[in-house]
């Protein structure tokens, strides 16, 4: 299945060539999840904010979906 991914913040320094607009799309094999996601983008030890999917903020290991659009947030500090 093929996904697309939205990085926000410093999380798309990571990627070379990022496309701010478009993102990014992942394939992945059917029914994997958003562990696998971030697995797969090598994000695994990386502290991450928040994921949506589809719009919503998402918690554990979501099962994923061809097509999904998945946003995955930086930490947010301030004060």
């Amino acid at each position: 299945m093929l996904v697309q991914v939205t990085l926000y913040g410093t999380l798309r320094k990571r990627f070379a060539g990022y496309d701010a607009v478009n993102g990014l799309s992942v394939q992945l094999q059917a029914g994997a999840g958003v562990k696998a996601l971030i697995a797969r983008l090598g994000l695994a030890e990386v502290r991450l904010g928040f994921i949506s999917v589809d719009g919503r903020i998402v918690h554990g290991d979501v099962p994923l979906h061809d097509g999904a659009r998945v946003r995955i947030f930086q930490p947010i500090f301030g004060g």
